[in-house]
């Protein structure tokens, strides 16, 4: 990518991590429970984790690309396009309708579901390179939130909560947990799988 990439970059890592900063002070303020409990809970949320994971690559990639070759990389931008989308399109399928935010609140969670990841998709789209995308990357990708819905199972366990709805199992049980999860996992991988078929059809159009 030129350097013409790096103010789109620095503005959308500069907007998640505030957002996800300002989430987490309000949280810390409104707390009836142990602070503990809300700093694991807060990370908990797999839309705070994507978030998370775009302001640190949006901010590497403007500022120390070259330090972080892996950590800025092509596939690491296309991964979490299709991540933060499935996080968009989640939550407007299935959690808009339990939303009752208001005032700065609101704001903040229409950054987490409609603008960063609108941002970071054209971002994908505009600036990054897209010819040395591989099938087989998404397999490695895939790992993080299986990584993640193990850490929450595991919080749940410990502390009686869990991030979302559908992954109570106190309500619904580890069976149907564990196949919502696994439904979630192939969305994000076909979501992934999607962006890079895609990205290759892109660049063939651009070398043709």
């Amino acid at each position: 990518m030129e350097n013409r990439h790096k103010p789109y970059a620095l503005l959308i890592g500069l907007l998640a991590a505030f957002t996800i900063i300002a989430q987490y002070t309000l949280n810390v303020i409104d707390a009836t429970e142990p602070q503990a409990h809300i700093f694991f809970r807060y990370w908990g949320y797999f839309t705070i984790l994507t978030n998370s994971m775009v302001a640190g690559h949006m901010l590497l990639s403007a500022l120390a690309p070259q330090r972080y070759p892996k950590l800025t990389s092509a596939a690491a931008t296309t991964c979490l396009a299709g991540f933060i989308t499935v996080v968009a399109l989640v939550y407007y399928l299935l959690l808009v309708q339990t939303n009752e935010t208001e005032g700065f609140r609101k704001v903040l969670d229409l950054n987490f579901h409609t603008f960063i990841p609108l941002l970071t998709v054209l971002y994908w789209f505009i600036f990054t390179p897209k010819a040395n995308l591989k099938w087989g990357m998404v397999g490695r990708w895939i790992l993080i939130p299986f990584g993640y819905f193990i850490y929450i199972m595991v919080l749940g366990e410990i502390i009686g909560k869990y991030p979302y709805p559908f992954f109570n199992v106190n309500e619904h049980g580890y069976t149907s947990v564990l196949i919502m999860a696994i439904g979630l996992l192939a969305f994000l991988a076909v979501m992934c799988l999607l962006y890079i078929g895609l990205g290759k059809l892109m660049s063939r159009k651009k070398s043709a």
